[in-house]
């Protein structure tokens, strides 16, 4: 009979705690197509599946087929409830979408900064993997959010003003991409914009229309009293432009499924939808639309991943995480090379199971696009969020304020103390 020496048995426990302990291959079957799905303005707090009480991200059917919705990639992913763009402007958030780094680790602030160029983004990481590569961008025309920066690693890369008109190319070029490859296909929708929808609210959502003339004059929204017929119609309107976009993204997601593509190629992709930052609806000062203000309203949006085949573990997170965490997770998941020095994180340590790893909790940061050196920086955890700018700083409780109408700053100086020395782990976070 043969014999081990008495050595073998610790080696063949210490290859067992190897393969339970050490880094393993994902469960399931793992995807070979990325759609990447960003909205533009899309605010967090006025989408369905996170309790807002109109049906903006569901769409009404008739039918026993799977409805392709956000609330449906929901429902049917992992949702992150606390999600925060990195800035109120979109372009910025672009970027750290597309690299995993803050705006003080890739320089671009403002919409008209440039991404160096010896900064890697998705598309340059995928492309070099072997992937097929497209994207399609909705953008004013005087607004640009692909740029020469972002369109860099994309085989095909199309910025247009109108929305339908982004799904139409993206459908045409579906039609004739080599399915049997490994896809990376981003389509970014940016029409929801003030002033928002502009078809009657009823086409979208459950919600009497308006002939009246809008007045949304600042001045005019602030008032507490006179403006709040004004401040409804705007967010009816701002409610039938999500619902739109919704409309427009489940028609797309319709035809990746059942109008020309394998069968199969649905569930063997990986889907991120997200936004890319808020907009304001009168809350501050009756200001409206875009704004450089880092608050809930421009911060806070929505974002959900979906792989059932191979995504374990919980599918509603409460940890704040940021835009920039995205493609960290890409990165991971694809086993692709990205740069050596940023803070965004994976996010499959939070969503797995079936591995325990290493996941340090802390807040999300974001920085105004405006004010140059004196810019605002804002920091948000499952609670409190802390603004400064300069010596300036604000704090408020969100548990108990929602609406971040108490300044408790001037009351509590040892807690803004406490969140300047948090900044300033953010701040060498991100450098």
């Amino acid at each position: 009979m043969l014999r081990l020496p008495r050595l073998a048995p610790l080696l063949l426990l210490a290859c067992v705690a190897g393969c339970s302990f050490g880094e393993r291959p994902r469960p399931g079957t793992p995807p070979r197509a990325v759609l990447l799905l960003t909205v533009e303005g899309l605010r967090a707090d006025h989408v369905t599946y996170l309790a807002y009480p109109r049906q903006t991200t569901h769409v009404r059917k008739e039918s026993a087929e799977l409805v392709l919705d956000i609330d449906r990639m929901a429902q049917t992913g992992v949702t992150f409830v606390n999600a925060f763009s990195p800035s109120p402007a979109a372009r910025p958030a672009l970027v750290s979408l597309m690299t995993g780094l803050q705006p003080p680790e890739s320089g671009v602030f403002a919409p008209e900064d440039a991404l160096p160029a010896d900064v890697a983004t998705l598309a340059e990481d995928f492309s070099a993997a072997g992937f097929t590569t497209a994207a399609f961008v909705g953008a004013a025309p005087d607004a640009p959010r692909l740029g020469a920066d972002l369109a860099r690693g994309f085989g095909t890369a199309r910025e247009l003003a109108d929305d339908v008109a982004v799904l139409k190319e993206a459908v045409t070029w579906l039609k004739q991409a080599p399915t049997d490859g490994p896809l990376f296909v981003w389509v970014h929708l940016g029409e929801l914009r003030e002033p928002f929808a502009q078809a009657p609210l009823e086409d979208y959502v459950s919600a009497p229309a308006s002939d009246a003339p809008l007045e949304l004059a600042p001045e005019v929204l602030a008032d507490p009293a006179a403006g709040a017929p004004a401040r409804r119609r705007l967010v009816d309107r701002y409610d039938g432009g999500v619902a739109r976009a919704n409309l427009l993204l489940h028609a797309f997601l319709e035809n990746y499924r059942y109008g020309f593509l394998a069968d199969e190629l649905f569930e063997e992709s990986v889907v991120f939808v997200c936004g890319t930052n808020g907009v304001l609806l009168g809350e501050r000062d009756g200001a409206t639309g875009a704004s450089d203000a880092p608050c809930e309203e421009t911060l806070r949006v929505p974002l959900v991943f979906r792989h059932p085949p191979s995504l374990t573990g919980r599918r509603l997170l409460d940890e704040p995480v940021t835009l920039a965490d995205v493609a960290p997770t890409l990165r991971e998941w694809f086993a692709l090379d990205g740069p050596g020095r940023a803070s965004g994180r994976s996010l499959l340590a939070l969503t797995d199971s079936y591995e325990r790893k290493p996941f340090t909790s802390r807040p999300a940061a974001a920085w105004s696009a405006a004010g140059g050196a004196a810019r605002a920086c804002s920091l948000r955890d499952e609670r409190w969020r802390a603004t400064f700018a300069g010596d300036d700083a604000t704090l408020f409780d969100l548990a108990r304020d929602p609406h971040a109408t108490d300044d408790l700053a001037p009351r509590e100086p040892q807690a803004v103390d406490a969140w300047r020395a948090r900044l300033a782990d953010a701040a060498g976070d991100a450098r």
